[in-house]
C-alpha cells in the first residue's frame, strides 16, 4: 500500500471510530438502565470495593464488571459504601447482595442513577472502540 492510500485509510477508520464514540455517548445520554446493568455494575464495584470478599457475579468474568465499574470509584459516592462491609456470604447468598447493592448504588445515592450510568458506560464505549482499532490494524 502506498503512502497517500494509508494515510487515506488512517484517516477513514479514524473518522469512523470517531462517529461510533459519538453516537454510542449520545445514545447513551438517553437510555435508562438495562435489566441487568445494575447488577454487573454493583459486581464489579464490589469486586474493586472489597476483593477479598469474594463477591461476584456468576454470569460475567469479573474483569468486565470491575473495568465498567471502575469510574465509581472516582466519583463522590455516598458515605455509606465507605461504612458499608460485606458479611461472609455463600455464593447463594451473594446474588442477593449483588441487587441489594445495585438498588443502594443506582437508586438512593448520590450523585443519581444517569451519573453513574453515564460515567460506567464510557470506558466500555472506549474498550470497544479499541476493539475496532485492533480489527483494523
Amino acid at each position: 500500500m502506498n503512502g497517500n492510500r494509508k494515510i487515506t485509510v488512517s484517516l477513514i477508520v479514524g473518522t469512523l471510530l470517531a462517529v461510533y464514540i459519538a453516537l454510542s455517548v449520545g445514545s447513551s445520554l438517553d437510555d435508562s438502565p438495562t435489566f441487568d446493568e445494575g447488577v454487573h455494575l454493583a459486581a464489579g464495584f464490589a469486586w474493586l470495593k472489597w476483593p477479598r470478599a469474594q463477591i461476584y457475579d456468576p454470569a460475567n468474568p469479573s474483569f468486565t464488571n470491575a473495568f465498567a465499574a471502575l469510574p465509581l470509584l472516582f466519583l463522590r459516592l455516598d458515605p455509606f459504601f465507605d461504612r458499608c462491609r460485606p458479611p461472609g456470604l455463600t455464593p447463594e447468598e451473594t446474588l442477593g447482595f449483588i441487587q441489594w447493592l445495585s438498588q443502594k448504588l443506582l437508586y438512593q445515592t448520590r450523585p443519581g442513577a444517569d451519573t453513574l450510568l453515564i460515567s460506567c458506560r464510557l470506558p466500555m464505549i472506549l474498550l470497544s472502540a479499541l476493539f475496532g482499532l485492533t480489527v483494523y490494524f
